[in-house]
């Protein structure tokens, strides 16, 4: 499932982005998402999500402008307890990170590229706030 370019590797388990992508999308309460793997410490990587909600500009740190915040939100708490049945720990996302818009190229596809661009750049903020956890880490 997934390029092998696109594949994480996370405390030794292979993930393929897709296939987190497609759990996250499959709750009904993101438009889109892109996951991603950002280097880690402990990890090797971190498994992060990227995504975007319906109709809205500005939401808990998320500007007009598209500009990377962290948030520890009602919603992030949903999505994990949402998912939790359907990936294993290993497969969920670390880290929840919402913006105004995702990058695409020219043919409309998601240019993960850019997002992982970003989050080079808002590193800072993606990493500052705790996130709620539904449940200890395993």
């Amino acid at each position: 499932m997934g390029r092998s370019s696109d594949k994480i590797i996370s405390g030794g388990e292979n993930i393929f982005p897709a296939e987190v992508e497609a759990a996250i999308q499959a709750t009904g309460l993101v438009t889109d998402v892109v996951v991603l793997g950002v280097p880690d410490a402990d990890w090797g990587e971190r498994v992060v999500a990227v995504y975007t909600v319906d109709g809205v500009d500005a939401v808990d740190g998320v500007d007009a402008v598209g500009a990377i915040h962290a948030v520890g939100s009602e919603l992030e708490a949903r999505l994990r307890q949402a998912i939790a049945q359907s990936l294993c720990p290993a497969k969920r996302p670390k880290s929840w990170v919402v913006v105004a818009h995702l990058p695409r190229n020219a043919q409309g596809k998601l240019n993960r590229q850019a997002v992982r661009d970003l989050l080079s750049r808002g590193q800072a903020s993606t990493t500052a706030l705790p996130l709620p956890q539904l449940q200890p880490p395993i």
